[in-house]
Formats: structure tokens, C-alpha cells, sequence
């Protein structure tokens, strides 16, 4: 068991990750904009639960991942601490109005490459017409679209970003895990009656919940070779078993 002694103030450990993370300047990080734009081009027709598992399930598999120095939680959602992911198939417009402007924001600013920039423009390119944000609108009453425009009550968080307010059930996670997860998939699969006429829906859906917990098995799984193949290249013999144990604890929640 990795242990600290317990304290009123933090440790030195925690004290360098905090300033690591308040000293670090915010970037953008593309990957997960180019992989959704490729998955959703291969998969145009496929129904969008599908789709969406697809896009995860390849983000999940090719994005970078890594562990910093001292850290005893692993985990990252982009390929730099504070680099921010971009969301695509949300909305676009508002990427391509600020491309020139995040790293000039006097709150919340971002660096931003031309590299970037360039590639950002390309994908955008292929959303338009695509979004969740153009799909709100085209089921928008004229009335609803005009009071909408009118700027007196607008809809942008809701449009844009609704799909993602959850509530995580962590107690049943913990107490089944991630192949408990996939046992009820499996049964709730073998019980679709063919009579069903929502059987269509009914399958995408459960395929769709089978290949997201499967993918975060799988991006578990490459923290735990990662953390593993850390171990045998550090040379302090503290941090050496934190990272054996980093390792460990990985195999087992993937399970």
C-alpha cells in the first residue's frame, strides 16, 4: 500500500504537483479533434450512439498517455498537464472565430501553434453542417429561433454540451467493477426479444455501453504497462515501488 503520513499541511510531494500545475501555462491539444473528425468521416451512416463509442473507443486507444513525476493517481484526458481537448462534433464556429485569440484572452488563455491552427481549420471543415449545436437549431420553431437570436434567452450550454451532465453511480463501480459492468451488458443483450420493435435501438444501445467499458478497460490496461515499464527504468527504489503498485492497482480496476 502506497501510504503518506497524515498532516494538517500537505506534503512535499503534493506541494510540487501544485506548483507544477498552478506554474504550467494552458495549451490546445488536437488529438482528440483529429481522431473523433476520422472516426466520424469512416462512420458517417452508422446510427450516433455507435458513433460515439467508435470515436471513444479509438480516442481511448491513441491518445497519449502519461505519468508525471510523483504522481500516485494516474489519468489524463489530453497529452499535456492543462492542455485543453477540443470538441468538434459539438460546435465549431466559436474555434474558428478564437483560433487567433486564445492565447491573447486575459482569463483563460491558451497556446495555440500555427500547426494547430492549421489543422483545427481543416477539420472544422468537415463539421460544418454536422454538429450537435446545427441540430438544435434545425429542430428550433421559427419563433424559438428568433427569440434564440434575439440574444434574450439563449440555449448555447444546453445545445452544445447536455449530453455530457451525469451522475456517476461510483458505489456500484466499486462494488461490481468494470466486468460487472459488462456481465449485465451481456444479460441484458441475451434477453432482447426479437418481437421488440425497438430491438434495433435496444442492440446499438447495449453494443454502444460494451465497447465504451471495454475501451476504458483497454486505456486502464495501458496505464498499467506504462507505469510498469517506468518501474524497471527508475532508479530511486521509492518511487520504483510506487510505480510497481501504480501498476498493480491498474490491473485490478480494469477488471
Amino acid at each position: 500500500m502506497i501510504t503518506e503520513a497524515k498532516s494538517t499541511e500537505i506534503t512535499g510531494r503534493i506541494a510540487r504537483l501544485k506548483e507544477k500545475v498552478i506554474s504550467v501555462k494552458s495549451t490546445i491539444c488536437t488529438e482528440r479533434a483529429r481522431i473523433y473528425t476520422k472516426v466520424y468521416r469512416e462512420h458517417e451512416n452508422t446510427p450516433v450512439i455507435l458513433k460515439r463509442a467508435y470515436a471513444l473507443e479509438r480516442t481511448l486507444k491513441e491518445m497519449s498517455v502519461y505519468i508525471d513525476d510523483g504522481e500516485l493517481i494516474v489519468g489524463n484526458q489530453s497529452s499535456a498537464l492543462r492542455a485543453a481537448p477540443i470538441f468538434p462534433e459539438y460546435v465549431t464556429s466559436w474555434i474558428i472565430n478564437e483560433l487567433d485569440e486564445f492565447d491573447k484572452r486575459t482569463g483563460d488563455a491558451f497556446i495555440i501553434t500555427e500547426d494547430q491552427k492549421s489543422e483545427l481549420k481543416e477539420l472544422c471543415k468537415w463539421w460544418n453542417g454536422k454538429t450537435l449545436i446545427e441540430k438544435g437549431y434545425s429542430i428550433m420553431s421559427p419563433l424559438n429561433r428568433e427569440i434564440h437570436d434575439s440574444g434574450i434567452i439563449r440555449a448555447e450550454g444546453n445545445l452544445t454540451s447536455g449530453d455530457a451532465h451525469i451522475a456517476v453511480n461510483l458505489e456500484k463501480i466499486l462494488r461490481i467493477g468494470l466486468s460487472g459492468y459488462l456481465s449485465e451488458i451481456d444479460l441484458a443483450q441475451q434477453s432482447l426479444l426479437n418481437s421488440d420493435r425497438d430491438l434495433s435501438k435496444k442492440q446499438d444501445f447495449y453494443q454502444s455501453l460494451k465497447i465504451g467499458v471495454e475501451s476504458l478497460q483497454a486505456f486502464i490496461g495501458r496505464y498499467e504497462k506504462l507505469a510498469s515499464e517506468l518501474s524497471l527504468q527508475e532508479t530511486d527504489t521509492i518511487r520504483k515501488s510506487e510505480l510497481v503498485k501504480i501498476s498493480e492497482n491498474c490491473r485490478n480496476i480494469a477488471q
